[in-house]
């Protein structure tokens, strides 16, 4: 029977990186009775914390944190080589690299490489120094879009024979057009109204480009009508944004929300007026299609995978132009045929995305790698 490994340190993650471990273990795991599976959580976490998918599921903790290099290169490379896998599945790159068994991961973009402009320090020196080493050792590359593999041909071009092109899905249960019966209390419970604001969902960080938005809202014909909200937790590089946001003139048409549960975002998407996702560099863009999903008319930048994804369902504009993402935002709100036809149009291109299918061609590629599994004994991990 095929044993798979899995790293799950970041399946509690509150980002896409997280909602991507938790839909595509899931997918992977879920009713798989042939197959047996040994899960990795980080070691702030218990064993109790993780659901029960069953008796063909061993999950363990990893004493090596998520981002430490040196604990993964040693204390995880030994706590893989350790445990009965015959594959190794990392749902977000990199991995150590000298593991005993072929291992498949999953590479989400290359800002780290492309914009490191666009990161914090700390991590573009994690990635550059963790990632080359696992892309050149992995049985398979999984890129969630063509533009993420494209960037892997322009900065690793001999790992293009081993990378394959699998997007991830959207949450049918929960992002879906079906108004219920919450959608007006949690509008309600954020001093919100039908289509009385933009949306925008996701971390608040420089490379997602929300002075330029706020910039293009402030002198719009819609700063008087309607409300912007921006929906995700400050990290880095958004000082400037912080202190525009506070200015008086905007301090109650900009709403800040940060944190929003799962739960709720749904019906922030279905209230929408429309949806605003003007980044600089994205490896796929799952708020994009989760809004799709939910019958928001989009507007996302016409940069890296975003016209990909969006495709002709949404309006697309240079996101360095603040001039142009002004007059996307006017034509949507004074045009309703338009928001309608894009709200259709993105609704239907949302169904081609399902975790199901994410699922199970991960599993295929993880089973093409599948071994005879070796026994280790500790002394000989050690000499290594």
């Amino acid at each position: 029977m095929l044993t798979i490994g899995i790293d799950a340190r970041t399946w509690f993650f509150r980002s896409g990186l997280g909602r991507y471990c938790r839909n595509a273990l899931s997918s992977i795991v879920a009713g798989r009775d042939g197959a047996r599976f040994v899960i990795w959580l980080s070691k702030e976490k218990t064993v109790a914390d993780f659901p029960d998918f069953g008796s063909n599921v061993d999950v363990r903790i990893s004493q090596a944190a998520f981002g430490d290099l040196d604990a993964e290169l040693t204390t995880f490379r030994k706590e893989i080589d350790h445990s009965p896998a015959d594959v190794f599945f990392s749902p977000f790159s990199p991995v150590p690299a000298s593991i005993r068994m072929p291992f498949v991961l999953t590479v989400h973009d290359l800002v780290a490489f492309q914009h490191p402009d666009l990161l914090v320090d700390s991590t573009v020196q994690y990635l550059k120094s963790a990632l080359p080493r696992s892309l050149l050792a992995a049985a398979s590359i999984v890129a969630i879009s063509s533009n993420t593999a494209s960037d892997i041909e322009s900065f690793f071009p001999g790992s293009v024979p081993r990378t394959v092109v699998i997007p991830p899905g959207v949450e049918e249960r929960l992002f879906n057009r079906i108004r219920n019966s919450s959608d007006g209390s949690v509008l309600q419970s954020r001093g919100l109204y039908e289509n009385g604001y933009i949306l925008y969902v996701g971390n608040l960080e420089a490379r997602k480009n929300l002075l330029r938005a706020v910039e293009a809202y402030e002198g719009s014909s819609l700063f008087d009508r309607v409300q912007f909200v921006l929906a995700g937790t400050p990290r880095w590089g958004v000082e400037d944004l912080m202190l525009k946001v506070r200015h008086a003139r905007l301090r109650n048409q900009i709403r800040l929300l940060h944190y929003v549960p799962d739960e709720e975002l749904p019906s922030l998407y279905r209230g929408a007026l429309f949806f605003v996702y003007p980044s600089l560099y994205e490896g796929f863009g799952l708020p994009v299609l989760e809004a799709m999903a939910c019958g928001a008319p989009v507007l996302t930048s016409n940069r890296s995978s975003l016209p990909e994804i969006a495709g002709d369902s949404g309006l697309l504009v240079d996101p360095e132009s603040v001039k142009e993402i002004r007059s996307g935002m006017e034509r949507l709100a004074t045009d309703a045929l338009l928001r309608k036809r894009f709200s259709e149009l993105g609704l239907a291109r949302s169904h081609a995305y399902r975790w199901q299918v994410t699922g199970e061609n991960i599993f295929q590629v993880l089973e093409n790698h599948r071994r005879e599994h070796v026994a280790f004994t500790p002394e000989s991990v050690e000499e290594n």
